[in-house]
């Protein structure tokens, strides 16, 4: 079984599975099964609405999961398997994903806190989301050049226009200790 993702409530999803007999090649089931989808592993919670599969090749299936069903609530984790389906004469109950709707991800509030947090602002100044992923955005992507008028000085240029400075980093040594030093300043 595969995990495949923290969904948003009320979306459409696509998995991809295979059957196969007992050498290995592809085949298609004789009999189908019944989709269900398990709620936070409770086999007695346990539904087939909103769960559909076709076979887009010998032994390849797509199923859909179309999560607007009340059953398929915010903060609860899920798996699809497959009841009761004959494949080579054999009758198979398959495990085939795990997900959940959004229960992996957190409010935009905790995950402002945490970067400040782990970044060392505690007071001073005022911070915002788009200001952090202002910076956040402009770091990962590389938008630094040197200072023009101090060549020890790098300036982190804002993603979306390219040329307004968002931050400076200046690069020293601390005195006698010979170890780098940063100090950084926003500039937004």
């Amino acid at each position: 079984m595969s995990w495949i993702g923290d969904f948003l409530e009320n979306s459409t999803h696509h998995h991809h599975y295979n059957t196969n007999d007992g050498d290995g090649a592809s085949i298609t089931k004789s009999t189908p099964g019944t989709l269900y989808a398990i709620k936070d592993g409770n086999f007695a919670n346990k539904v087939s609405t909103g769960i559909s599969e076709t076979e887009v090749a010998t032994g390849v299936w797509k199923i859909t999961m179309v999560l607007t069903n009340a059953f398929y609530a915010i903060g609860s984790d899920y798996a699809i398997y497959d009841d009761a389906a004959v494949i080579d004469t054999q009758t198979v109950n398959n495990a085939i994903v795990n997900f959940s709707i959004e229960n992996r991800t957190s409010s935009k509030a905790a995950i402002q806190a945490a970067i400040l947090a782990i970044i060392g602002i505690t007071e001073g100044g005022t911070w915002t989301w788009q200001k952090i992923m202002k910076i956040v955005v402009a770091w990962t992507a590389g938008n630094w050049r040197v200072k023009s008028t101090d060549s020890t000085v790098q300036e982190l240029l804002d993603a979306e226009d390219g040329t307004t400075v968002i931050l400076e980093q200046a690069l020293t040594r601390a005195p006698g200790a010979g170890s780098n030093y940063r100090a950084i300043t926003v500039k937004i």
